[in-house]
């Protein structure tokens, strides 16, 4: 059988075994904040997740026939924005939630070949397919199209764009590098925190890339900032103040900055922690004007900048916590995020660790072939280190993991077979 066969082969395994998935597990709601945000966007409320009810109050839940409805950057729009397309082209049915899984399962499959490509274009063709036999059969990314959550385009934009990087890396024109730009745009209005990597990128494109990289950069960053604009100002528009991204940054950090954090969501409550009782009333107390987002933020921004000022030595500790939990598991707390007792979450991952480890390290005699791997491995755990971990953050760089893991697999056997082979000798 052909490499392509085999690849189209791998592709309807990925898509046959998440159905069944979907049909038997799928989430049948919305998330509570999705769910939230489409209404609001299919009522008439524009992009909204607080709302005036009529006691007067701000509310967080549907609201019907609000008040006033307040402008919302606190979730990047393009998974939201996607569930309102899905349901204003299938309606509103017991079906619906379903049909947007199958979109997803679609993504999911089409991921596994973007990781087929990517890998055969750093590593070998036997390498990539092994991976993306990995990426088709591992158990959390089988489960994760049956669930509404915005991982699932994240996940598939960052394998489109390795994968038109490294294409634009082989060839000698810049279109893969314009694809390249509008692609991690989209990224970014989907997982904010990916903005991080841009200056990285563009240091990979100056150092690996060399050729042209002027006019890569240009067209990268242009079209980028093209996709990204009806963003910014939108947000300018209606916050009436630059806001490029989302307004959680203060929300975000502050989670993984107080006096009671662990280094994770893990309890998975809303919040996960409590404010003092002087803060909640200023909170309590903010008007309810088109800056509620704004001012909510700077109050957390500044309660998360006041304990990171004191306690500079439990931010340092709570640092290496996030990057244990992030690279291995919740030890040590009360942990009840759903699944994440589940041996499908952590028996898998640690089977593969040990090969990645040795993966890496036997690639570093190249390190300049790997390098952008490399970023996304360090750039992931120094982000989480500042904010927060949750599971579902590790699949963000899962897909890049699975070559490693195999180059350490062959490693080991080879290893093993010379041993084997000389003590048969002796």
């Amino acid at each position: 059988m052909s490499s392509r066969n085999l690849l189209v082969v791998i592709f309807l395994i990925t898509i046959c075994i998440r159905i069944p998935v979907v049909v038997l597990s799928g989430d049948k709601v919305l998330e509570h904040e999705f769910n939230v945000l489409v209404h609001n966007l299919r009522a008439g409320n524009g992009y909204s997740f607080f709302t005036i009810d009529h006691s007067r109050q701000i509310s967080q839940n549907i609201t019907i026939d609000p008040v006033k409805a307040l402008p919302t950057a606190t979730i990047p729009p393009v998974y939201p924005l996607f569930l309102t397309v899905m349901y204003a082209v299938i309606g509103d049915t017991v079906h619906t939630i379903q049909w947007i899984e199958i979109v997803q399962v679609v993504l999911s499959g089409l991921c596994c070949l973007f990781v087929y490509q990517i890998v055969r274009m750093k590593f070998s063709e036997p390498t990539a397919l092994v991976s993306s036999v990995l990426f088709a059969l591992y158990p959390i990314l089988v489960y994760l199209p049956g669930q509404i959550s915005s991982a699932n385009p994240y996940i598939f934009l960052n394998c489109l764009l390795l994968y038109c990087l490294f294409r634009g890396e082989q060839k000698r024109t810049v279109l893969p590098f314009v694809f390249s730009g509008i692609v991690f745009g989209l990224l970014v209005l989907a997982r904010a925190e990916a903005i991080a990597y841009i200056p990285f990128i563009v240091l990979w494109m100056i150092i690996v890339v060399k050729e042209h990289a002027g006019q890569r950069i240009l067209a990268f960053t242009i079209m980028a900032m093209v996709v990204m604009a009806p963003w910014v100002y939108r947000n300018y528009r209606v916050f009436n103040a630059f806001v490029p991204l989302t307004t959680q940054g203060g929300y975000n950090l502050w989670q993984g900055q107080n006096p009671d954090a662990t280094g994770t969501r893990s309890q998975y409550t809303d919040p996960p922690f409590h404010v003092s009782a002087e803060v909640e009333q200023e909170i309590l107390a903010l008007p309810a004007t088109d800056q509620y987002e704004l001012t909510l933020q700077d109050i957390y921004m500044r309660e998360a900048k006041q304990f990171i000022k004191n306690n500079p030595g439990r931010v340092i500790t709570l640092g290496l916590r996030k990057c244990m939990f992030y690279w291995g598991y919740y030890w040590g707390i009360d942990f009840t995020y759903p699944g994440g007792r589940s041996f499908l979450y952590w028996l898998p991952w640690f089977l593969i660790l040990p090969f990645f480890i040795i993966g890496i390290v036997s690639s570093l005699r190249t390190a300049k072939r790997y390098s952008l791997f490399y970023i996304y491995f360090i750039v992931s755990t120094l982000i989480v280190m500042t904010f927060f971990v949750i599971p579902r953050y590790r699949l963000f760089i899962l897909p890049l993991i699975f070559p490693f893991a195999v180059v350490g697999c062959i490693a080991v056997w080879r290893r093993v077979h010379v041993f084997l082979t000389n003590k048969n000798t002796a």
